[in-house]
This record gives C-alpha cells, structure tokens and sequence, in this order.
C-alpha cells in the first residue's frame, strides 16, 4: 500500500501526458475524396486474425471507415474526427462490442490524421511524436517514450495519386495491421 501511495504521483504525471499533434493540416497520407478501397490484414503477435477490406472517405471533420469481410459484406461502419473521437455507426452482430472499433479508430487516426506539431519531432517531458524520412521515399510515423516505441507507421510517400501501403504496429500490444491499396498494381 506504501509503495502504491508513493508510485500515485508518478503515475498521475504519466498519464496527463499526451502526444503534441498537430491535426487537420496537409498530411502525406490525408487526401480527401474520393473514398479508397484497401486491403487490410490484422495480426496479434504474429498470429492472422483478420483479413479483408477497408473503405476509407476522408471529410473536413476526420474520416468515415467501412470494415467489410473479404466478400463485401460491411462489417463495421464509424467516424473518426480529427481529435480522435469516434463513433460507431452500425456494426454486425456484437462486433461493436469488442475492441475492434477503438483499435481501428485508434490506429486510422495516428496513420491519417495526425501529424507532429513541429516538424520532425515533437515532444514533451516524457513523450515524442516524430514523422521522419526515411531511406528513399519512406516514411516512418511513431511515438516514443524514452527508448520504447509505443505505435509507429510506415509508408512510401512516393507516388501521391496512389496510396501506398501502410504497415502499423504497437509493440507492447504485439498487435500490427497492414493496409495496401487494391489499386496498387494497376
């Protein structure tokens, strides 16, 4: 009980913190509309646990996602605003009551709707928020705090009039999702 009491304040200024983001600019993935149509494979800590399409239609207050099955069939349908806020608008079955529509919320907004709030990187007493270039035309996303990654995305910005695949991941969690747009090779 002593040591809890003790740990309190420290646990109180760790989650006070959050990242420094700059929303609704120009992002290199933020295009908005006509909606895109990707591919999107889902795995937890190395294991596939979903594999099927997502629609993106980007608007002035965030993004609308459509989750469907590898046959079309919607899933799961919800906004993402610019601050992250989201709301599930219909979901198949009891789909809306597990973590998936705050984990695809979640990750759809740090992949496109936000960016650091000062170039390259942004951060606080114990939080950074870097989008850095990379080798060639590659682009890397992430939030660290000390030494540890939290989430990072990665993304070739080369080709703007094509979206480019998107690989996220937070570690800790074991969880990542890969995005390719279905368009890619045509």
């Amino acid at each position: 009980m002593n040591f809890l009491m003790r740990m309190l304040p420290l646990i109180l200024l760790f989650s006070a913190c959050s990242l420094p983001v700059h929303t609704g600019g120009p992002s290199s993935l933020n295009q908005s509309g006509p909606s895109h149509l990707m591919q999107i494979h889902i795995e937890s800590w190395g294991t596939p646990r979903f594999t099927g399409l997502l629609g993106l239609q980007f608007q002035d207050t965030g993004l609308t996602y459509m989750l469907l099955d590898a046959t079309g069939i919607t899933l799961l349908e919800s906004q993402v605003t610019q601050n992250g806020d989201s709301t599930v608008i219909r979901a198949a079955g009891k789909l809306g009551d597990t973590g998936l529509p705050d984990f695809l919320a979640a990750s759809l907004w740090k992949i496109y709707l936000i960016e650091p709030a000062s170039a390259p990187c942004a951060g606080n007493l114990f939080l950074r928020f870097c989008m850095e270039k990379m080798e060639n035309t590659r682009v890397r996303k992430y939030a660290a705090t000390g030494p540890f990654t939290l989430w990072e995305a990665e993304f070739d910005s080369a080709c703007p009039a094509k979206w480019p695949a998107v690989s996220f991941s937070e570690p800790w969690f074991g969880v990542s999702l890969t995005l390719t747009d279905l368009n890619r090779h045509q």
